[in-house]
């Protein structure tokens, strides 16, 4: 029992060292990851009831994977729960996004 004990305690030290190093460049974009923005790219997240304190948390990784690909982040949504108002954010951040030559005739 107290062999197991000491694995699992030095595997938890391996495992910390490992992450300590691997969080050291968690500010830097992946240059070689098959999941890349392209230039430009926004990815966008809206939600509903947007001043809860839960998004605010969630946010902050979006961004940093956001970042990990190489593009940007954006924060949206309705501070209170309406579906209406939040389809109403989803539509204008998608009008903010998309080129004007896609919708002229």
């Amino acid at each position: 029992m107290k062999t197991n004990f000491l694995a699992a305690a030095a595997a938890s030290f391996v495992v910390a060292g490992a992450s300590v190093a691997s969080a050291q460049d968690a500010d830097a974009p992946w240059d070689q990851s098959p999941f890349r923005c392209e230039p430009g790219e926004t990815y966008v997240m809206n939600v509903m009831v947007s001043g809860v304190e839960y998004w605010f948390p969630v946010y902050e990784m979006f961004k940093q994977a956001a970042h990990q690909f190489g593009c940007e982040a954006d924060y949206t949504g309705t501070p209170e729960y309406d579906v209406n108002k939040q389809i109403a954010t989803f539509e204008q951040a998608l009008a903010k996004s998309l080129p004007a030559s896609c919708c002229t005739r």
